[in-house]
């Protein structure tokens, strides 16, 4: 999330920089309130969902990994055309 905030900030100025905080910020309080606010994706891992940061008219193309366990952890923030399954956290592979 830092790497992708300092390049929207060096790119795009500081008012897109806090827009795309706010999508940020938005889209983790959407998973405190449900943790189901994402999509599954079993092509992923078994227990991961996703959910992608843009809203309405606001155009993002980072989503957060998350899988739900006693609370929902994110295990990675990442660019949607990235090859995802590739990019899961390799602790969810441990027993």
């Amino acid at each position: 999330m830092v790497e992708a905030l300092a390049f929207t900030f060096e790119r795009f100025g500081e008012p897109k920089y806090l827009e795309y905080l706010a999508l940020i910020r938005f889209a983790i309080e959407s998973l405190e309130k449900d943790s189901a606010a994402g999509r599954q994706r079993p092509e992923i891992h078994p227990d991961a969902w996703t959910l992608h940061i843009a809203r309405g008219t606001k155009r993002a193309r980072h989503l957060l990994l998350y899988r739900v366990r006693e609370a929902v952890e994110v295990g990675a923030f990442l660019y949607d055309a990235m090859d995802l399954p590739r990019q899961r956290p390799a602790e969810w592979d441990a027993p």
